[in-house]
């Protein structure tokens, strides 16, 4: 029988800061205040206080609501805090310092949100169709192209057919940029391929948090089995995941 109470949510928040630990629960129960009260037990228990910690978020929307939320526990954020997406931080901590290693000496960029729509013309050549016609899915799935197991891109969504899919990430390349998908892809080949990069990551952060785990995607799940210095304090719902 499962419990639900406030001793046993308090031997979960309890457990030793180096335990890795996944939460099951269903809306509405209460995982992202558990998750704020482990946050707030890993901060103050941590044997070396300049130990980083990353609470992931699946939007900036649910990252300014943690931050709020810690305020009206008046938990003080450590600078070594970081609070934000999983695209936000490997940009910051892998894409941004190390990206030259994957790109020929050259840094990438990670493409705004909207970026496809400032290419109508060529998303329209690539569809075949008129830039006018191109419709708010077609630019959601082009937008958010992911990477397959055998690293093609590839449209989760069905939408895109995959030549299509790879002349579009040739065309942020040549531009420059590289979308929010493939900045996990690469992250993950950078701390695959070099070993002194994955250790110093998972040393710099020993404690990762996250929330909307259910929506975690096949990429980001390996860059997390990486980080072998980290435990991981992760929530969510597989009820409510987005994708299959």
């Amino acid at each position: 029988m499962l419990l639900d109470n406030e001793k046993y949510r308090r031997e979960i928040i309890e457990q030793p800061i180096e335990n890795s630990i996944v939460v099951h629960a269903g809306p509405g129960s209460g995982k992202t205040t558990l998750l704020i009260q482990r946050l707030k037990y890993i901060i103050e228990n941590r044997k070396k206080s300049y130990s980083g910690i990353a609470c992931i978020t699946y939007t900036n929307a649910a990252k300014d609501e943690i931050i709020s939320r810690l305020q009206k526990e008046q938990i003080v954020p450590p600078k070594e805090l970081f609070i934000g997406t999983i695209h936000s931080f490997l940009y910051e901590n892998v894409i941004k310092p190390y990206s030259h290693l994957f790109n020929q000496n050259e840094q990438f960029k990670v493409a705004p949100i909207g970026f496809v729509r400032g290419l109508k013309r060529e998303v329209g050549e690539m569809l075949n169709k008129s830039q006018y016609t191109i419709t708010e899915s077609e630019f959601a799935a082009i937008e958010s192209l992911g990477h397959d197991k055998d690293g093609h891109p590839h449209c989760f969504r069905g939408q895109i057919p995959s030549q299509v899919a790879r002349e579009w990430k040739k065309i942020l390349k040549q531009k420059g940029y590289i979308d929010q998908q493939t900045a996990i892809y690469v992250s993950y080949k950078i701390l695959k391929n070099y070993e002194h990069i994955k250790k110093a990551f998972s040393l710099r952060f020993p404690f990762i948090l996250m929330d909307e785990y259910q929506d975690v995607t096949y990429y980001q799940d390996k860059v997390f089995s990486l980080l072998t210095h980290s435990s991981f304090f992760c929530v969510g719902d597989a009820n409510q995941s987005i994708f299959s």
